[in-house]
């Protein structure tokens, strides 16, 4: 449209691609590169809700979920500007959500069929968060587990139920999961790359996609600029070091403006405290919802351990975070189904969200607020910089 040389190439192009459609209705302006982030981080809270009522089968704790979500502040902050990642961690909630579906749909009278409708659409929202970045591929590792456990779940009603025409089936499943997880996908990410080759002035095409790709793996892998607001991947869940992107200027003297990265301390450290919690109390008696949240964390997380990439941020961590309201909401029920007072628990963590939201407000926001209340009522620990 702008017949712009594209410059950027170091993701995928699928989350660049949605933002420019917010650029075709209102424009080259900053309303227009942050629109679609900030439909998308609307869309979030449905669909969050949607995949917390899948879980918890609850239209209560669904409500919960999603009412944290919106007392996040990380999720406000990405929603509110030109940031691939809020396309990312919603596409990973739907494949996911899907996937828990899938898990949950018996074959017989017909759910065999049905199923593959389940299986279609994560395999397809795997490929769209895919092409976002390529962190959100991680996911199709526990993508991968989820089936299978889903599978053996398969095989243990099929001893008194199906008989030997499992096998039958559990081969129709494997070889559509090649297509719809494998073929799908890919076709996905090639096709994103489209509007770039349409742009570029180079004369590309499809066939330089291995190249786009060894590319994309040598700028991560050779990234080793030290940069201010880094931070290694074992201090995101204590939410050490947030990212700062905005620091107001010609401000008066005493006044600070600032706009950083920062998640709601009481869901981000409250919900690895519930998570943890959860893992030990859901162990025992295999609770799916727990086990589907831990399979999703430590797909997301784990391959940070080894990544070959030096310079990471807690940004990285986004996808973790609806895990984290998950586990709450997952705790705030156990509580509630055990102990008199676990409304009136629950009503208190909502609460203190609520005032915790509040607070952080101005430096989700950038209000102009004073320095000495800066420094003292928000910048909690000496690592946050802003």
């Amino acid at each position: 449209m702008h017949e712009i040389q594209p410059y950027e190439w170091t993701h995928p192009p699928l989350g660049k691609w949605l933002l420019t459609f917010g650029i075709r209705l209102f424009d080259m302006t900053p309303y227009g590169w942050r629109f679609m982030a900030a439909v998308c981080g609307t869309l979030m809270v449905p669909v969050f809700y949607a995949a917390a009522r899948a879980m918890f089968r609850s239209t209560r704790y669904a409500f919960i979920a999603a009412l944290l979500l919106v007392l996040e502040g990380f999720h406000l902050v990405h929603s509110r500007m030109a940031n691939v990642d809020i396309f990312g961690v919603t596409f990973t909630i739907l494949m996911y959500t899907f996937m828990y579906k899938y898990g949950e749909k018996k074959w017989e009278s017909g759910g065999f069929g049905r199923s593959f409708g389940y299986l279609a659409l994560s395999g397809i929202f795997f490929g769209c968060a895919s092409a976002v970045k390529w962190n959100y591929m991680y996911g199709g590792a526990g993508l991968a587990v989820l089936l299978f456990l889903a599978l053996y779940r398969r095989w243990r009603e099929s001893r008194w139920e199906y008989g030997s025409a499992y096998f039958k089936k559990l081969t129709l499943t494997l070889l559509s999961c090649l297509i719809l997880f494998v073929a799908v996908p890919a076709g996905i990410y090639a096709a994103s790359y489209i509007p770039y080759e349409k742009a570029t002035k180079a004369d590309d095409g499809l066939k330089d996609l291995p190249r786009y790709q060894k590319d994309i793996y040598n700028y991560h892998k050779g990234v080793k600029e030290k940069h201010p607001y880094s931070s290694k991947w074992y201090t995101w869940p204590e939410m050490l070091r947030p990212v700062w992107y905005y620091g107001g200027k010609d401000l008066a003297k005493g006044d600070a403006q600032s706009i950083a990265a920062i998640g709601n301390p009481l869901v981000w450290w409250g919900g690895l405290a519930a998570m943890l919690l959860s893992w030990w109390l859901g162990a025992r008696n295999r609770d799916k919802i727990v086990l589907t949240i831990a399979v999703m964390y430590l797909s997301f997380y784990v391959p940070w351990m080894v990544s070959p990439r030096s310079i990471t941020f807690l940004y990285h961590y986004f996808p973790m975070v609806p895990l984290l309201i998950l586990s709450i909401v997952w705790m705030l029920r156990w509580l509630e189904q055990r102990w008199y007072y676990g409304r009136t628990f629950t009503a208190l963590v909502i609460a203190g969200a609520a005032v915790l939201f509040v607070w952080f407000y101005p430096v989700l926001t950038g209000m102009t607020i004073s320095r000495e209340w800066m420094n003292f009522g928000i910048r909690w620990l000496p690592s946050w910089g802003f």
